[in-house]
């Protein structure tokens, strides 16, 4: 028997005009994205701007209201939430590489390591609660989060630590790290091997970690935790559920009698020296799917009268970054332009991204290539892209660091122990608020040099050398003449 002769004819006819209608419409083809293959989304909806928000009347809590001193200098930003279930207690210690003298290289990380094991060990097996530290180039930060029922015993765990830690004989064998972890997933955090190894060709230490295997001498260890752990150094923070007079209270009982340890002879810390490498790009072959890339150069300190537009320049470009990248081509899940968190020293500018091997060289084109256009008159941002990173500046990030009892607290202790006060913090909406097309034209002129690039590739060698994108086949070589 024929199957042909079971179709029913107007069976056929309906397939055809199904075929028919979902043909790319005459004249729409250039509303099909580059390497897709559906039209774009039509609707009618409202755009942003047209929106209308009942006015924003957020008021962080009043930071000089918060501020205890107790009698031995030691300074706390007590934030009472009392419906909340939880208290965080933070310390902000200026404890990182960038403030370590000669010969103190890696004393640091041992010291944030021993400090927060001493805190676990007074607290016990037993205790509920995270204790988490978090270690940049000039800030250490020890945080707990304990239920309101025990905050009493993890301040008094804190405490004691910071005054009563033992350094001595913690060197003996203790050698520092490589300075990077071991990639699986995700473009965050100071261990993202590609940007440790791009740091370490472009700068010398304290930019760049320590060379690993390097030992820490017991003296060194012992003369930073002294200029580090003095009560007027760092700065505490009490947020959450917790009652504000009993906070104050345990804290000037807990810092009794706490003093400073011998005045150490002052000096400078260690300045990094800029290199030339001799190459602008190193590959370095390893398995795994995914091929891992950072792209930057070093970043001198900024003026501070720059932060601003730095930051609204740099939030612009991850916008257009991820939009020439995996928007647009689909060449990777996310990419990210990063500056330092803090701008008092020297960092590293950098573009991160993991991809397939056929995508690495057109992700360093098009990055290179977005780098380059927004220093130019036809790169100049628009009013929507800056009034867009300007809210996003204040309302997401100034303001989400001060949202609630917690976040507060720890964010005005970090910025007094960084800077002194929070002034420069409380006035940072009006700085964001004030930055122009022209600012963010003029600091990235100054600031950013795609000519002086130099690229760090980790994964799959071959792969990365044989493979070309079907739609846009370029070849390292191709790639800002790089070899």
């Amino acid at each position: 028997m024929n199957p042909r002769r079971w179709i029913v004819p107007g069976t056929i006819a309906m397939i055809v005009a199904l075929a028919w209608a979902w043909r790319p419409a005459a004249g729409r083809e250039q509303d099909i994205l580059p390497g897709r293959t559906r039209p774009l989304l039509q609707a009618n909806w409202p755009l942003p701007r047209d929106l209308k928000f009942a006015a924003n009347t957020f008021q962080p809590p009043d930071a000089k209201s918060a501020l205890v001193t107790t009698p031995e200098g030691v300074r706390a930003f007590i934030v009472s939430a009392p419906d909340d279930p939880v208290v965080r207690i933070t310390a902000a210690i200026p404890l990182g590489r960038a403030l370590e003298q000669a010969g103190e290289a890696g004393a640091s990380e041992l010291a944030s390591r021993v400090l927060t094991q001493n805190v676990r060990d007074r607290l016990g097996r037993t205790f509920v609660g995270r204790v988490q530290v978090d270690q940049e180039v000039d800030a250490t930060r020890v945080s707990l989060q304990v239920l309101p029922d025990d905050w009493k015993q993890g301040l008094q765990a804190l405490v004691d630590a910071l005054r009563q830690t033992s350094f001595e004989g913690a060197a003996a064998t203790f050698k520092t790290g490589t300075g990077y972890a071991a990639q699986t997933r995700g473009l965050g955090g100071p261990a993202f091997r590609p940007s440790v190894e791009l740091v370490r060709l472009v700068s010398t230490y304290p930019l760049a970690p320590p060379d690993p295997a390097q030992s820490v001498r017991p003296e060194a260890l012992v003369s930073l935790a002294s200029r580090s752990l003095r009560p007027e150094a760092v700065v505490l923070s009490i947020g959450g559920g917790v009652a504000r007079a009993d906070a104050a209270r345990e804290l000037q009982s807990l810092t009794n009698g706490w003093r400073a340890a011998a005045s150490q002879t002052p000096s400078s810390p260690v300045t990094s020296q800029s290199k030339t490498p001799a190459e602008r790009v190193k590959l370095i072959d390893q398995p795994g799917y995914t091929t891992w890339l950072a792209v930057g150069h070093a970043l001198p300190k900024i003026a501070p009268a720059d932060e601003a537009a730095v930051a609204v320049m740099t939030d612009i470009l991850n916008i257009r970054l991820n939009i020439a990248v995996r928007e647009i081509r689909g060449l990777a899940n996310g990419i990210s332009l990063q500056v330092p968190a803090t701008t008092r020293q020297e960092g590293l500018l950098q573009v991160r991204s993991g991809a397939r091997p056929e995508s690495i060289a057109p992700i360093v084109h098009y990055a290179l290539e977005e780098l380059t256009r927004i220093r130019t008159d036809a790169g100049s941002p628009s009013s929507d892209e800056l009034e867009e990173v300007k809210g996003g500046l204040i309302l997401s990030k100034w303001q989400g660091s001060l949202d609630g009892a917690r976040d507060a607290s720890a964010t005005y202790a970090l910025e007094t122990m960084r800077y002194g006060s929070v002034d420069r913090l409380m006035a940072w909406p009006t700085a964001v608020r004030a930055v122009t097309a022209a600012d963010v034209k003029r600091v990235a002129t100054t600031y950013l040099h795609p000519d002086r690039m130099v690229t760090v590739i980790i994964g799959q060698l071959d792969a990365v050398r044989k493979a070309r994108h079907p739609r846009w086949p370029m070849a390292l070589e191709d790639v800002g003449g790089r070899k």
